[in-house]
């Protein structure tokens, strides 16, 4: 799932809240969230998305 937010400070409140709660249930969800000017900046393709447990940008698609 690839999830888009207006600002940084959203897109890590949400990867905090979503690594919480898919540790609390035992699930992994394939997660990808990015923030538009980072989007703007590397590109869909590029290092621009972070999953639950990653500090910094990764490829959502290799």
């Amino acid at each position: 799932m690839l999830v888009v937010f207006d600002d940084p400070l959203g897109a890590a409140h949400f990867l905090r809240v979503a690594r919480r709660e898919m540790s609390a249930a035992g699930v992994r969800v394939p997660l990808w969230v990015s923030d538009r000017e980072t989007l703007d900046e590397a590109g869909p393709l590029g290092r621009a998305w972070t999953a639950p447990g990653l500090w910094e940008g990764d490829y959502a698609f290799s």
